[in-house]
């Protein structure tokens, strides 16, 4: 069977290692992003086989990072088949007037304009 490529950001759920088992049982080969790269390799020796699973440690909201990485991703695993957009800031409830533009945007770079770039 032909394995197909899943890339997962925001590595860093409770929930993760029963949609790992899932996805792999449908014969997924897994990349994950995640900022913190100590959880992300905790995560990784406890879940994912080294031998075909990759982890990636990368902030999203900076290009630099962000067009490494799916560059990397590229060349070792080809394009994608499926996409999970796991990362997102959430803080806490405010009004929106409340919030600063540095807020503002980082909160869209993250949650939104990474993923319509990566799926470019």
């Amino acid at each position: 069977m032909n394995n197909k490529v899943c890339v997962i950001t925001g590595w860093t759920g409770d929930l993760w290692p029963e949609l790992i088992q899932r996805l792999k049982n449908e014969w997924y080969t897994m990349c994950v992003i995640g900022r913190n790269k100590e959880k992300l390799l905790s995560l990784f020796n406890s879940t994912l086989e080294k031998w075909k699973d990759s982890v990636y440690s990368c902030d999203l909201t900076k290009k630099t990072d962000r067009d490494k990485t799916i560059n990397q991703i590229i060349k070792e695993h080809w394009a994608p088949d499926l996409l999970i957009n796991n990362a997102a800031i959430i803080w806490d409830p405010m009004r929106l007037d409340e919030h600063s533009e540095e807020l503002i945007e980082n909160i869209i770079d993250t949650n939104l304009k990474w993923t319509i770039l990566f799926t470019k």
